[in-house]
């Protein structure tokens, strides 16, 4: 097979897995905001028993918050599979197609950095917790270790969905495919 042949082949592969990763953010995507709209029916129910009932649900302020940790870790993929990050654009947009691509590629090299930092202090919780046996100290008593997996394993799952995304945008940088980039990592425009 010649070198541009096995390009081809590294790029369907790579559009393979881009494929799989943004259906998988967009179950994501959707199981978060199941959490979350879930969480704040159940608040909105707490609320209304105490202000009528005089009665509590007990552990609602707990379960809201494991539904807002998890979401906000396994958002984080669904964030860049859709372009929904927030960019100050005022100089990007003036700036060469080839030199928005590079910025674009730069600031996802650096946000890697930053969630494998991250992804590491969480797994040190997530350890902590089971090696302790820790335990809520609510009426639900929840095993910490439970909703702490959740929460570390959006994490990972980002690390792989921005490492797909990160070799793919390289390559079609290194073929000169600046559309392919910008619709991998680019700013949104208005559009869109």
């Amino acid at each position: 097979m010649t070198k541009a042949g096995s390009a081809t082949g590294l790029e369907q592969r790579l559009d393979r897995l881009v494929a799989f990763v943004r259906g998988l953010s967009r179950v994501a995507g959707w199981v978060c905001g199941c959490l979350l709209t879930l969480s704040a029916l159940i608040i909105c129910l707490d609320i209304a028993l105490r202000s009528t009932l005089v009665i509590t649900l007990w552990g609602a302020n707990e379960i809201a918050g494991y539904a807002l940790a998890v979401a906000s870790s396994w958002g984080c993929s669904v964030a860049l599979v859709y372009r929904m990050h927030i960019r100050i654009d005022s100089v990007y947009t003036h700036l060469p197609p080839r030199s928005r691509a590079l910025l674009d590629i730069l600031g996802l090299v650096a946000f890697i950095y930053f969630m494998a930092l991250v992804t590491l202090y969480a797994y040190g919780v997530l350890v902590q917790s089971i090696s302790s046996n820790s335990h809520s100290i609510s009426e639900l008593e929840t095993p910490l270790a439970l909703p702490q997996a959740v929460w570390f394993a959006g994490f990972v799952v980002f690390l792989f969905v921005s490492s797909v995304y990160l070799a793919r945008a390289v390559l079609a940088l290194i073929r000169g495919d600046l559309r392919t980039v910008t619709e991998l990592l680019g700013a949104r425009s208005i559009e869109e």
